[in-house]
């Protein structure tokens, strides 16, 4: 039996506009105004907000963004420097509520607007195998006529309302902390940043002991193919659980789109998967 692994690779390589540059392109056309209010947080990230949305969003550093405050109010007066304290909460505070905003309401409204009409089938695939599909769009159904039953999307699809709100998110475990001077006040800032943090993580343990069933129904998979997955770091725990429920001897097909992929395609395959047979083909 053959089990199908679809990213949003899958989705961008039919023409569909789903990248995350595609989201802040959106983004700056409806929402400019909470854009503006999040601009620190994009020239801070350790990954660039747009690029690796999911990753971005596990990685904002506070502390890159405070040296240059910190200094300037060094050289005021005690009352300026209450101030600027005063000005920096707000500034982090708004800029984690107007990212919140983003993640929780406008990327939903985002992803209902993506246009999947006109897209044409150019892959061939099984379609009585199963699919495992990181994606919300409805693209193996309406352009390949997968069945629905066949389908697990792991993150929720859009026309499923059964399925709940769409799930995108980061996996570090790790809280972020401001680590400045002692003129800040540290709890107002502790706080916005733990609620943005706790609020924006993908529950990724959760959703495999609840999909338990779909793993359980791959002890028969001989065939692997991994179409459109950059394996990102995010994911990795939904390939490890992957890997543990096919057979031992599973032969594994990965998808690549740019050459320089295929050496970290090829080291996560053998060294955290643990794949002895696969092979590597462009989409």
């Amino acid at each position: 039996m053959k089990l199908y692994i679809i990213g949003n690779g899958f989705d961008m390589a039919h023409g569909i506009d789903s990248s995350y540059s595609n989201f802040e392109s959106y983004l700056w056309k409806k929402h400019a105004g909470d854009m503006y209010q999040i601009d620190f947080f994009n020239e801070n990230a350790q990954c660039d907000l747009w690029t690796d949305f999911e990753a971005a969003l596990g990685s904002l550093d506070i502390n890159a963004i405070t040296p240059g405050l910190e200094a300037e109010a060094r050289r005021n007066e005690p009352e300026e420097i209450g101030r600027q304290s005063n000005q920096m909460v707000d500034i982090v505070s708004q800029g984690c509520e107007a990212l919140m905003k983003i993640y929780k309401t406008f990327f939903e409204e985002w992803v209902e607007q993506i246009d999947i009409s006109g897209t044409e089938a150019f892959v061939e695939l099984d379609k009585s195998a199963l699919f495992f599909s990181f994606n919300y769009t409805e693209t193996l159904e309406e352009v390949y006529g997968v069945p629905e039953n066949r389908i697990l999307h792991i993150h929720n699809c859009r026309t499923s309302p059964s399925c709940g709100t769409l799930i995108v998110g980061h996996y570090n475990m790790a809280r972020p902390q401001y680590s400045g001077e002692g003129w800040i006040a540290t709890d107002e800032m502790d706080d916005s940043l733990k609620n943005l943090h706790e609020g924006m993580k993908k529950p990724v343990d959760k959703l495999i002991k609840k999909n338990e069933p779909f793993f359980k129904s791959l002890k028969g998979v001989d065939e692997v193919y991994v179409y459109g997955h950059s394996f990102n770091d995010i994911d990795l725990d939904y390939f490890k659980k992957i890997r543990r429920s096919v057979l031992p001897d599973v032969h594994w097909t990965v998808s690549y789109y740019k050459d320089e992929e295929k050496a970290k395609f090829k080291n996560i395959l053998k060294q955290v998967l643990r794949v002895k047979n696969y092979q590597l083909v462009r989409l």
